[in-house]
């Protein structure tokens, strides 16, 4: 069986010692360093009330609740926690499962992503706590990709390539390089076995 470890793919494209391999870096690998943790920070909350959910929903199969999308609305913990007491799909679940949304099981549900996430620190850092691997890795990709001061992604006439495009530019160029997270490297030889 294949087990993933990260949440999405685009989770392995926000290691820096990674990222600088691509022919297409043209910045600094400790800015990249800071850019990835500035905006791995201003959606950490988010990302934790995120996983509360998926923990609810996993709980209360067939109870759609929407994840959060507005990583503004989520500035630290108490915000989080907020977010978390006014979903309005809370006020619509059956009194038997109710429970389960106290206040208290929320925050500590809550907490508990924080500190799975963050290592039980208020900033994040590389190599301290889960965060590189449950963040959401696209919305961060998006932005680290699209930042023209550190990937330069051109086209045959030498014009700035946008958009999605971009995107595939610089994630097929990683994915070619020789030196790939180990993870890539189990994944690859699964597939090849299975193929045989």
């Amino acid at each position: 069986m294949l087990i993933w470890r990260r949440r999405e793919l685009e989770n392995y494209f926000l290691e820096p010692s990674y990222l600088s391999q691509s022919k297409f870096f043209n910045g600094d690998k400790e800015q990249l360093s800071k850019e990835v943790l500035k905006l791995a920070n201003e959606q950490i909350y988010m990302d934790a009330a995120n996983q509360v959910i998926n923990e609810l929903r996993e709980r209360l199969r067939d109870t759609k609740i929407k994840h959060f999308k507005k990583p503004a609305e989520f500035v630290n913990r108490a915000s989080a926690l907020n977010q978390l007491r006014c979903v309005k799909e809370f006020k619509t679940i059956p009194s038997m499962v109710t429970s389960q949304l106290e206040a208290e099981k929320l925050e500590r549900s809550l907490d508990e992503q924080l500190n799975k996430m963050t290592g039980g620190e208020a900033a994040l850092a590389f190599g301290r706590g889960n965060w590189l691997s449950l963040i959401d890795g696209k919305r961060i990709t998006q932005k680290i990709f699209g930042n023209k001061k550190m990937f330069k992604v051109r086209d045959g006439n030498d014009s700035d390539i946008k958009g999605p495009e971009r995107v595939r530019q610089i994630a097929k160029d990683l994915l070619l390089q020789p030196n790939q997270p180990s993870d890539f490297i189990e994944l690859k030889k699964l597939i090849e076995a299975r193929m045989k």
